[in-house]
C-alpha cells in the first residue's frame, strides 16, 4: 500500500509543480501585455512620446504610468489632466 502511494505521489507532484510554473508565466505575459498596451495609450495621448522617453530613471517611469500627467508628460494631479494608465502600482514581477 505504502508503496503505491509512493509512486501515485512520485507521478503527480510534478504535475502540481509544472502547473504553478505555467501559472505564473501566465501571469507575467499578461502583465507585460497590459503595461504594452497602456504604454501605447500613453504614447498617443502625448504626440507620439513614451513616458520618460529620454530617462531611465524607474521611478519617473511608475509616476507617469500611476498618477495623473499633463499632455507633455509632467505628474500634476490638479486641473484636467489625463488619467493614470496603472492603478495602483506596477505588477510585481514573480
Amino acid at each position: 500500500m505504502v508503496v503505491i502511494l509512493g509512486i501515485l505521489a512520485a507521478t503527480v507532484l510534478p504535475q502540481f509543480s509544472q502547473a504553478s510554473k505555467d501559472a505564473k508565466e501566465s501571469s507575467v505575459v499578461q502583465n507585460l501585455q497590459m503595461i504594452r498596451h497602456q504604454m501605447g495609450l500613453c504614447k498617443f495621448q502625448h504626440d507620439g512620446k513614451l513616458p520618460v522617453e529620454s530617462t531611465t530613471d524607474t521611478t519617473a517611469f511608475t509616476n507617469q504610468m500611476t498618477q495623473k500627467t499633463t499632455l507633455t508628460g509632467i505628474v500634476d494631479a490638479t486641473n484636467d489632466n489625463l488619467d493614470p494608465y496603472l492603478f495602483g502600482e506596477l505588477p510585481q514581477n514573480s
